[in-house]
């Protein structure tokens, strides 16, 4: 930045309005679960808030590790991979297909404003590790 240019930081900030966790109880190979609708683990949606700014939000999600064991993400479930999905209104839904990686959630959100995020898996066809397999999802907000 050339010297004596004025500069003005975009600062965005966001924070969690809910517990920042998820719990879908047991699940059953080849089965599936949301937080959206109704039932176990169902309209639990994690909830962030744009406190400051105008904020573009992207997610990324770890893999699945138990003791001994990592089911990966995929395009769809099988052995020791799961189908892991995001989405801000239950209907519509993006796949987390590699691991690490961010993915659009929204664009342009104002401050004051909150976002729903659910969340859906579909579970491993097959598994030799039958230990719970927790996985961790990341917000970033950037200035648009």
């Amino acid at each position: 930045m050339p010297s004596g240019s004025p500069f003005t930081p975009f600062l965005v900030s966001i924070s969690l309005t809910t517990d920042g966790s998820v719990s879908f109880g047991y699940l059953g190979l080849g089965t599936s679960a949301s937080t959206y609708g109704v039932g176990v683990g169902q309209s639990d949606p994690e909830i962030i808030s744009v406190d400051s700014g105008t904020a573009n939000l992207n997610v990324r999600s770890t893999a699945f590790v138990g003791v001994g064991s990592t089911w990966s993400l995929g395009a769809a479930s099988g052995p020791d991979q799961v189908l892991w999905q995001f989405s801000k209104d239950g209907s519509s839904w993006s796949d987390f297909a590699v691991v690490g990686t961010e993915y659009p959630f929204d664009t342009n959100v104002p401050a004051g404003n909150t976002r729903n995020v659910y969340l859906r898996i579909y579970m491993p066809s097959s598994t030799n590790s039958y230990v719970s397999h927790p996985a961790e999802i990341t917000i970033v907000a950037s200035s648009p």
